[in-house]
């Protein structure tokens, strides 16, 4: 996998959409229109794609490892079914205030993106919909993008003053519009 480009993708409010209760079975996973066809234009373009998540529903005691890996595992078969791939999922499971060096916008998933495939994410893409998406892409030396869906119009208002944040209504316009152009 070295030199190749890679794609990180925040999952709850970008290719799925975002519950303040959590999203905490298949049941509650809504796909956001588009999400899905986009993974797969980017498949297609050839980028590796890692979902990177901040998921403390399991820290919460709201949602197990292995409920979050079915969830994970269900968007990867959706992405599949349209030639889509999604090379890997992480998600950091503690809570807002554990301490730990996984929590967007700290590093730990990347540098572990960065160990498990022998790559430098150095310049890749992170499309988000949280300034801690944002907050981690730039901190990494990696691309922004910011997406309205999720609470990414609420984040837009946060950063309304940032004029260097390329800003598109949903991951597939993103895709369509920075990405791929």
């Amino acid at each position: 996998m070295p030199n190749q480009k890679v794609i990180l993708l925040d999952r709850d409010g970008v290719i799925n959409v975002n519950s303040d209760k959590y999203v905490k079975n298949l049941d509650e996973l809504k796909i956001i229109e588009g999400s899905v066809k986009a993974i797969s234009l980017l498949t297609a373009a050839g980028f590796s794609i890692f979902v990177v998540s901040n998921q403390s529903a399991i820290g919460r005691g709201l949602i197990n490892k292995l409920d979050v890996d079915t969830i994970n595992n269900h968007i990867s078969s959706l992405a599949g079914k349209q030639n889509g791939k999604i090379n890997g999922f992480y998600y950091c499971p503690h809570k807002p205030n554990d301490g730990c060096n996984c929590r967007k916008p700290k590093p730990g998933m990347l540098q572990q993106i960065e160990h498990d495939y022998s790559i430098s994410l150095k310049g890749s893409v992170l499309v988000g919909d949280a300034s801690s998406d944002i907050t981690l892409a730039r901190q990494s030396s990696l691309s922004p993008i910011l997406v309205r869906t999720g609470n990414g119009r609420i984040t837009e208002e946060e950063m309304e003053t940032d004029k260097n944040l390329p800003i598109c209504d949903n991951l597939l316009d993103a895709v369509r519009n920075y990405i791929l152009k």
